[in-house]
């Protein structure tokens, strides 16, 4: 990972086909489809008398259902009609019973989240017999967890790692900063040994045109807003926001440093900052732009990018050879030459970039003083995670004010925090743990047995779909066949300690946490170059450490695998003590929605060989080109009078794989699960005697979205999220759906069963 406070192009690949927004990431085992083992129900039961109905009823009694049945009566508002609007009838109490107050947003999605993060935090405290039951990675994890808790207030370590980075110091602490001794290509160099890079992210991809390669990529940095919102009506509240951050930052870092400078100074360098970050997102693509998947063809040599796009400045006029450099971090220098072959993402972009620079070089000291406070506070921004909890707030404070944090910047614990940051560098340690004490044995299997179902459903899909030809058919089948599973951990690490021990063996505890998470960057930093001459293999647990502990799931569209991570694997999208139709209606409609991305708009350029090319014949592709054409204008009208109307481009992706997904869950649970257990009713929850199974899957799926946003953070979602709010997330695909139509009566018109209904499969 070149850029840490940055999103790879994995990681983006990811937020873009992930069932929600998604962070950084662990890895994989396969689970073929049509292997799996049925797996027995053993709910404990109680048969009741229903008003109304001589045949008594058979209701589920065990805990799960109890606690799933109050938690989605509780938030049902039964004086809406599901056929008008299906969200306010499962979710409306549920938003009424759970006021913001100070949060951006509260979610039955965030619930979770926030029971998976003490999770983690319980299981990092100190046992007593730790040293007898834990492997040497799993103690160091626990050991550096401890030296974040006893962090104390003091910046010495930042200004230390900060001054050996920025010889000349970083101007803003600096009053006295001299410009003559600012060199820009070792202050680079040196930052990106760490993870940090300001002007553009270097990461490892696979190369579309042969899987089992990477190539140099080169893509935008990440800005503090994309150009999208900086063009729109918050884009001036954002800004502000985020400049009285770095004005709020850097005076705790000079007052706690001991250094004097006026507000007024620090607020001239950091209208510069902010300024200069404003240039490079508008130097940069849009959100809708960045959708397009086939710049990842757009190969040529590093010469030719070098002396076709970047040679204005003098920083970019040499990045061959800082490319060359950079690599020998990994002792790959001698693989980085003009003919080597990388992926500009886009070298227009670049060409901007590297104008940009090049004006603020022509303004000699100034220029050169504006770019060392802009480099120089990206390295104190990627650092202020692991500073003390005055300077977390600082942080969680501008977030929040910009929609990024759901809760109460104070809501925290450094606990929390602590955890968080110990996930992101030791995922597979993290993950280790966790698995023993919250990942049930059986859970495995029993996903597989829903995995397996999903995939024969969206199977069927694709083979009635009418439109596709054979060919096309074909081929897609294959991808399916082919599509690689990971759920919800590998065994190949919780089951082998003595590798995992091998893939921490180089991470030392340093003087404080500070340290040691720099060492451990540039560990994981060396690694990610090495990718350059090292063979794909699918799957690979160690090479893409997933976090197992996040409530997520995903489609890597490059490497044709979904991931169901296992914190997700818990109520209410999954639990083995309730009935399948709740399960299904959960967790099946997450891994149908992942499944259908390998066919979105950006999925369905890859073949089943995970290349990137044309394997639809013209007629199909534009029969499909017809049909995503009607979920944009279908999402593009949907409209809140608060916030405005959904982009229906920028969330075509996430729409093709809800609409997907719900259908592939539905035929899973109602044309496979029920061969299972031949036919077999399932019992009723209690309190839903009187809903049938097809309407407690939907009650299932539309449960999930439960919850309520900011105004501000919905207009910031709104341009920058490619996902579909909540309340369209559920109405959405559920009024494209025939038979949620049929299961709650809806009349043919109605808002949840209108005429014209939208579909890709």
């Amino acid at each position: 990972m070149m850029a840490q406070r940055h999103f790879d192009l994995k990681q983006w690949l990811v937020i873009l086909s992930g069932f929600f927004a998604v962070q950084p990431l662990c890895e994989a085992q396969r689970t073929d489809i049509g292997v799996s083992t049925p797996v027995p129900l053993n709910l404990s039961t109680t048969v009741v008398s229903v008003p109304g109905n001589s045949t008594p009823v058979e209701v589920c009694t065990t805990e799960g259902c109890i606690a799933i049945a109050d938690q989605i009566l509780s938030g049902m508002n039964f004086s809406a009609d599901p056929c008008d609007d299906f969200f306010a009838f499962a979710c409306d109490n549920y938003i009424a019973k759970h006021p913001l107050g100070n949060r951006k947003q509260f979610n039955v999605i965030g619930e979770l989240r926030a029971q998976a993060e003490q999770q983690v935090t319980d299981m990092m405290e100190p046992n007593a017999n730790d040293t007898m039951t834990l492997s040497d990675a799993e103690l160091k994890a626990k050991r550096i967890y401890a030296q974040c808790l006893a962090k104390k207030p003091d910046v010495e370590p930042l200004l230390r790692f900060m001054n050996a980075i920025m010889l000349s110091g970083w101007p803003m602490l600096k009053p006295s900063w001299d410009s003559s001794s600012f060199n820009l290509y070792n202050v680079l160099l040196n930052m990106s040994s760490f993870g940090v890079q300001p002007f553009f992210i270097t990461e490892l991809v696979q190369d579309v045109g042969d899987p089992t390669h990477n190539l140099i990529t080169f893509g935008q940095p990440t800005t503090f807003a994309s150009k999208d919102t900086l063009q729109s009506d918050i884009g001036q509240q954002v800004t502000v926001s985020y400049f009285e951050y770095v004005v709020g930052a850097t005076r705790l870092l000079l007052k706690q440093s001991g250094v004097n400078r006026s507000v007024s100074a620090v607020m001239n360098d950091a209208m510069d900052i902010v300024d200069l970050e404003i240039d490079l997102a508008m130097a940069g693509l849009g959100d809708v732009e960045q959708r397009d998947i086939t710049m990842l063809k757009d190969k040529m040599s590093l010469g030719m990018f070098q002396n076709n796009f970047l040679n204005q400045s003098s920083f970019f006029r040499q990045f061959t050879s800082f490319t060359r450099d950079l690599f020998t971090l990994a002792i790959l220098s001698n693989e980085i030459d003009r003919n080597t072959t990388v992926v500009p993402m886009t070298a227009e972009v670049f060409r901007r970039i590297d104008g940009l620079l090049a004006s603020l070089e022509s303004l000699g000291d100034v220029g050169r003083r504006r770019i060392a406070n802009y480099v120089g506070w990206q390295l104190v921004n990627a650092n202020l995670a692991y500073l003390t909890k005055d300077f977390a707030i600082v942080r969680q404070e501008y977030l929040s004010k910009i929609g990024m944090s759901a809760s109460d910047p104070k809501d925290d614990t450094a606990a929390v925090e602590c955890g968080k940051s110990l996930r992101q560098v030791m995922p597979l340690a993290v993950a280790s743990i966790y698995v023993r004490n919250f990942v049930p044995p059986d859970l495995q299997p029993k996903a597989a047995m829903m995995i397996t179902d999903v995939k024969a459903g969206f199977g069927q899909m694709l083979r009635t779909a009418n439109w596709m030809d054979d060919a096309t058919t074909t081929t897609a089948l294959q991808k399916l066949q082919n599509m690689l599973v990971f759920a919800a951990n590998s065994k190949e690490i919780t089951d082998n300690a003595t590798a995992l021990n091998r893939e921490y063996s180089e991470v030392k505890i340093g003087d404080t946490f500070l340290d040691t998470m720099q060492i451990i960057i540039r560990l994981k930093v060396t690694k990610n170059l090495r990718k350059l001459t090292q063979m794909n293999v699918r799957p690979d647990p160690y090479n893409d450490a997933y976090d197992i502990t996040t409530v997520n799931a995903y489609n890597e569209p490059i490497e044709n695998q979904i991931v169901i991570l296992a914190a997700i694997l818990q109520s209410p999208f999954y639990d083995s003590q309730v009935p399948q139709y709740m399960n299904y209606g959960g967790i099946g409609f997450v891994i149908g929605h992942e499944i259908s991305h390998g066919f979105d708009d950006q999925g369905s350029r890859f073949d089943a060989n995970q290349l990137l090319r044309d394997w639809w014949t013209d007629t199909t592709r534009e029969l499909y080109d017809n049909k995503k054409g009607g979920f944009v204008k279908q999402y593009s009208s949907f409209c809140t009078e608060e916030v405005g109307c959904l982009n229906g481009r920028l969330t075509l992706g996430e729409n093709i794989a809800d609409n997907g997904g719900i259908k592939a869950a539905y035929k899973a649970y109602f044309d496979f699960f029920k061969l299972r257990v031949k036919g077999e009713p399932e019992v009723s929850l209690p309190g839903f005697t009187d809903f049938s199974p097809e309407q407690m899957f939907f009650l299932s799926a539309g449960h999930l979205w439960c919850g309520s946003t900011s105004l501000e953070k919905a207009q910031l979602l709104l341009l920058t999220d490619p996902h579909s709010s909540a309340r369209f997330r559920v109405n959405g695909p559920l009024s494209n759906s025939p038979e949620f139509g049929q299961a709650y009566k809806c009349p043919l018109g109605s808002k949840m069963n209108p005429t014209q209904k939208f579909s890709v499969w």
